[in-house]
């Protein structure tokens, strides 16, 4: 009788072929991992810029802004008293491989008094100088926004 130990040349083949599928599966796992959270702390770093453009604009450093309407990089001509480079400073930011883009629309100004009725806030031409904000971050063609009430 012939007792040969040891494995076959079909059955390491197919240990080998077992392994692959199991390996395959678990990097598809990491690589899905590992692109979420890249999209994730992309999503933080656009909402970590727009948040802080929008207290700059509650503290005043960006005199362009005084009243409703759409300021970006494209009207930095239009901007008195700022220079390119400023214009550049506070409507491109560079973080990281990216480069974001920043664009603020200011709405209507509006009252702060309550329609009993409606629960809501009404827009009246009032002086109240409260602003609804909303600060548009756009890296790429993906925009994240944040949206605040400012006092111009």
């Amino acid at each position: 009788m012939n007792n040969n130990r040891g494995f076959t040349l079909l059955e390491i083949l197919a240990a080998i072929v077992i392994l692959g599928i199991i390996l395959t599966v678990f990097f598809q796992f990491f690589l899905l991992s590992q692109k979420a959270t890249t999209g994730n702390e992309d999503k933080l770093v656009a909402v970590n810029i727009a948040e802080g453009v929008l207290e700059k604009i509650r503290n005043g450093q960006y005199g362009e802004i005084t009243g409703q309407g759409n300021y970006d990089i494209t009207d930095c001509s239009l901007y008195s008293g700022v220079t390119k480079d400023e214009c550049n400073q506070r409507y491109l930011k560079e973080v990281g491989r990216f480069d974001y883009k920043i664009e603020v629309i200011v709405g209507q100004e509006f009252d702060l008094n309550i329609d009993s009725k409606e629960d809501d806030y009404k827009y009246i031409d009032s002086k109240s100088g409260l602003y609804p904000v909303e600060v548009h971050v756009i890296d790429h063609e993906v925009v994240t926004k944040v949206k605040g009430l400012v006092e111009l």
